[in-house]
């Protein structure tokens, strides 16, 4: 990425003409909107709270729509079989940011990619940052019949090193499965809506009557669907080598380190019996991490679980840290001792003695730093 990326402004700048976007989310009316709610999943936030409301478009409205201020449109398999709840996190904030998108304009596999790689890295032990994960991914816009140089549908991310499964290889049924969620106080307003300095057309801040300068709603991330994304070449959202901090190089290393100790997976009929080559040996293939399988684990101990069903293990990880630190000590030095903390952590009730670790470490997930007022979305 040769350039700080402007953000997406959610005001009505583009006007309320949708004939930019794509036929199909154009036109595909919310199945909710036709049948009452039937079969809607109400699950949009973490238990206890009771701060956001899912809500049925009017027959009216289309997943590209905008809706009220502080609102915008979901695709319902984003909550029911992603895991997403609200609020967001700041690296999901951050990456519907950094591309100028409402989080429906991503293809659901993609809303996948993002928590499979978030949910990763907390778990070896350390942030995931917008360089790394645009480093590790690139995008692809999807191209629609018809008058395909003007019109646009979903943004898909593909793996630029394959590590991750697809979450489903063909995802069927979500495109008219959608509803808008609402914020119902202000705590949530508050994660969606900041006031921040208003500006005249120059840039410059506005000052009222009485000498105070004058503040409108920005919103953290877009509330619709905005057309500029699609004004910028896919590469200007990429990140190569060149532009990542040591420390980001070595924790994609990790990671990929990470994958590759996965044992090699079986092929196996549809019996369940491994399919065997000419010479009467299994046919094996490489293990990717189980995108569907971690979106799934609702704890810890699920997670850990569901790398354990690829053979792998914490100490198969400090293993591995080990061999980057022998190869590339200074490199590496920083994820192996954020992967010993992060191990520590876990086992309070187990002594490590891992020559090279650093002072434990608060492993926390990863808080990116609110952009200011100049690079947010204005309404």
């Amino acid at each position: 990425m040769a350039e700080e990326q402007t953000p997406a402004s959610t005001s009505n700048m583009d006007g309320d003409d949708y004939a930019w976007v794509a036929d199909e989310p154009r036109n595909t009316v919310s199945k909710f909107s036709l049948n009452g709610g039937e079969g809607m999943f109400r699950t949009v936030q973490r238990s206890p709270a009771d701060d956001w409301k899912a809500c049925i478009p009017n027959t009216s409205r289309r997943i590209c729509n905008k809706f009220q201020w502080g609102s915008f449109p979901m695709y319902q398999i984003a909550f029911e079989q992603m895991g997403y709840r609200l609020p967001f996190s700041d690296f999901e904030v951050a990456v519907f940011r950094y591309l100028h998108l409402t989080p429906s304009q991503l293809h659901p596999n993609s809303l996948a990619f993002i928590r499979a790689f978030e949910m990763t890295a907390a778990y070896l032990g350390f942030m995931p940052t917008i360089p790394l994960f645009f480093h590790a991914f690139h995008l692809q816009r999807s191209k629609p019949k018809g008058d395909a140089a003007n019109k646009f549908g979903w943004v898909s991310l593909k793996q630029s090193t394959k590590l991750f499964e697809m979450f489903l290889e063909s995802v069927r049924g979500f495109k008219d499965s959608y509803f808008f969620v609402k914020p119902l106080n202000s705590i949530s307003w508050q994660s969606v809506i900041y006031q921040g300095p208003a500006k005249d057309t120059t840039g410059a801040p506005l000052v009222g009557p009485d000498g105070r300068q004058v503040l409108e709603d920005y919103s953290h991330f877009p509330l619709s669907w905005r057309r500029s994304h699609y004004m910028k070449p896919t590469s200007d959202f990429l990140y190569s080598t060149e532009e990542l901090t040591v420390e980001e190089l070595s924790n994609y290393e990790q990671m990929k380190a990470f994958v590759d100790s996965f044992p090699r997976k079986y092929y196996e009929d549809e019996e369940g019996n491994p399919v065997l080559d000419d010479v009467g040996f299994p046919l094996t293939k490489k293990a990717f991490i189980d995108t569907k399988r971690l979106l799934a684990c609702k704890s810890e101990a699920e997670m850990e679980a569901c790398f354990r069903m690829h053979g792998f293990t914490r100490a198969a990880l400090v293993s591995r840290i080990f061999e980057l630190e022998g190869k590339e000590l200074d490199v590496a030095k920083s994820s192996f001792d954020n992967a010993v903390a992060q191990l520590m952590v876990l086992n309070p009730g187990v002594e490590l003695i891992v020559e090279g670790a650093s002072e434990l470490k608060e492993v926390l997930d990863g808080v990116i730093v609110s952009p200011s007022p100049d690079e947010e979305d204005q309404f």
